[in-house]
């Protein structure tokens, strides 16, 4: 009886220390994410530089929510993620028993030759909204009734003879002095019965008024239904050329498709143009004829600032932001360091990784998905909405409750739910949280003034 006793004994407590394992892993993923909210916000909104204004948000909140989780080293982790799109910006440890006060670096502004943001809201991404952000002294290029920032052509490749094959798209590029986009060639082939697969060059080597070969390569599987070849450019701003398209297999040594553009018969014949706002001419030279892709809406200007800009500004901000972590961000840089500094490897292989990041709006069964949402609903709230109040509201503790429920939220409604409970405490009656594709229900009532009365 007695040994039966310690073996029960042995047995609870090794279901509490298995429980309390749980917990603390848990509790350390919750903190690992709020970290992460913090940087993210803050090199989102008021990092000026250029890098990080031309990164897809959402796909690097995916991709930074997968890699934070799964690290060992936070410190390690964070700045391979922001360093290339910030490049100045530092994370470093401190001394757990060393005292760590919020710095405010207050900087004089030259108000033609320093970047930084403006805010009037959130109004990032937004072309005449009440809510307005603005890059000063800096170009950018407005496209309204764009729907979208992509373009370029792409062509139907036929299947006969390239299943279990290696095939390889080349393809070469030249950006303009204007161009601010990502250019990529992309394979994409369609399985039967399973979603599209893109192969694609994103992230490689480039470099502006010169040509770039750019090359992606993959095998064809047996069961392929359809192949898709792309030259694609993401972008507001600019033109870029395109020339030497070759699609080939077994090592390039034969040609499936081989394009060079020399009149415009080539263009509407062989290829389909695609984007909003776009424009593609063949022009030649003495030399060569190739293809030029231009925006063609939307002045590139300078951004006229919001507000007045004051004599001096907070030019960084160095703070804690999580056990041991301190961030060091400036906010204001020169007109030379928020230059792009480079398409070298660590920027191009994080916008490889960038845009290899599957994101469908609807899965909400993506526990990645759920985390960027909140992310970027908590930092709204924190940066943007003056009812806020800090004083009464444990706005880090919000963030760590809707994380822990959105682990088990499945559905739409229960993910939507989450975020509506996250932001409930700051009782602001102008604040909603929906999905693009939910419709306004109202009550089935009219009423208007009948001889005086209500009716």
């Amino acid at each position: 009886m007695f040994r039966n006793y310690y073996n029960l004994v042995i047995f609870l407590l090794l279901i509490l220390c298995s429980c309390n394992n749980q917990t603390s892993k848990s509790q350390t993923e919750r903190e690992k994410l709020l970290v992460l909210a913090k940087v993210y916000g803050y090199v989102k909104y008021f990092h000026p530089s250029d890098e990080a204004s031309n990164i897809d948000w959402d796909s690097f909140g995916i991709l930074a929510s997968q890699r934070v989780l799964e690290s060992e080293d936070l410190k390690s982790t964070l700045n391979e993620l922001f360093r290339p799109i910030a490049p100045q910006m530092k994370i470093n440890r401190f001394k757990q028993d060393s005292q760590v006060s919020k710095v405010v670096d207050i900087v004089a502004i030259d108000s033609l030759q320093h970047v930084f943001w403006q805010h009037i809201g959130h109004g990032q991404g937004r072309v005449g909204a009440i809510y307005k952000s603005a890059r000063l002294n800096k170009k950018a290029r407005v496209l309204p009734n764009s729907t979208n920032d992509y373009g370029g052509i792409r062509k139907d490749i036929p299947i006969d003879g390239l299943k279990g094959r290696k095939i390889t798209l080349n393809a070469s590029l030249r950006p303009n002095s204007d161009y601010n986009g990502r250019p990529s060639v992309r394979i994409h082939l369609k399985r039967k019965n399973q979603p599209w697969e893109e192969i694609h060059s994103s992230g490689q080597p480039l470099t502006v008024n010169s040509w770039n070969h750019h090359a992606v390569s993959t095998s064809v599987p047996e069961d392929i239904e359809l192949i898709t070849i792309h030259i694609w450019s993401i972008g507001l701003a600019g033109s870029i050329d395109i020339d030497g398209i070759n699609l080939a297999y077994d090592d390039q040594n034969k040609s499936v498709l081989r394009c060079e553009f020399d009149n415009s018969k080539t263009l509407e014949e062989a290829w389909n143009p695609w984007g909003d706002n776009q424009k593609f001419n063949i022009t030649n030279t003495k030399n060569n004829s190739f293809l030029k892709v231009s925006r063609t809406k939307g002045d590139l200007k300078a951004i006229e600032p919001l507000f007045k800009i004051p004599n001096t500004v907070q030019g960084r901000i160095r703070e804690k932001i999580g056990e041991h972590l301190l961030v060091d961000i400036p906010l204001v840089l020169s007109k030379e360091n928020s230059k792009r500094q480079t398409y070298g490897k660590e920027y191009g292989d994080l916008i490889h990784a960038i845009d290899s990041v599957s994101l469908t709006n609807n899965d909400f069964s993506n526990i990645h998905l759920r985390n960027v949402n909140i992310i970027k609903v908590w930092n709204t709230m924190k940066h943007f909405n003056p009812n806020l109040n800090p004083d009464q509201i444990d706005w880090d503790n919000q963030f760590l409750k809707a994380i822990r429920k959105s682990k088990k939220d499945i559905t739409r409604e229960d993910h939507l739910n989450t975020l509506k409970m996250m932001v409930a405490p700051i009782k602001d009656s102008h604040l909603a949280i929906y999905h693009f594709s939910d419709k306004d229900h109202f009550p089935p009532l009219m009423w208007e003034m009948v001889e005086g009365n209500l009716v």
